[in-house]
């Protein structure tokens, strides 16, 4: 055996180590550094984007243009969270001053909540004009009485 400054000894058996065996060697490590790293990222992605959602949603709550919405359609999407049914509401949006538009949204919701989402039920929403692929449901919308001129006479 030589003796050079800084060398490394060789493994057991005699044989001297390839880079690719070291790569093995550590790639599980490695592996496992990679998916924290992806996982933490993600985490704070859903958590920046859960955030920016529920902002957006408030400012519509509270600033939104007031319109009605028929339901048109409601599905299960076989997903609970903590124990809530997600489901798939399709609705028709009626403002009172722009043409109606459909929209699709998914709610996750209180089953005591469910009952709202019936085909034909009109519910009171807000929303943006700007984007409206954003409404927030309020409540069942009151219904209302016909006025003078509309009543048949």
């Amino acid at each position: 055996m030589s003796s050079t400054p800084n060398a490394v000894p060789p493994p057991p058996g005699g044989k001297k180590s390839s880079v690719g065996s070291i790569v093995s060697q550590h790639a599980p490590a490695a592996i496992g550094i990679l998916l924290l790293a992806c996982v933490a990222f993600g985490m704070k992605y859903v958590v920046v984007a859960s955030f920016l959602s529920s902002r957006r949603t408030e400012q519509v709550r509270e600033h939104g243009q007031p319109a009605v919405a028929e339901v048109l359609s409601v599905r299960e999407t076989n997903v609970y969270v903590n124990g809530k049914p997600r489901l798939r509401v399709e609705v028709r949006v009626i403002p009172p001053d722009a043409p109606e538009f459909s929209l699709e949204f998914t709610e996750t919701m209180q089953y005591s909540n469910v009952g709202k989402y019936i085909e034909g039920n009109l519910l009171d929403v807000r929303y943006d004009p700007e984007k409206p692929d954003v409404i927030v449901v309020i409540g069942l919308a009151k219904p209302r009485l016909p006025s003078a001129d509309e009543r048949p006479q």
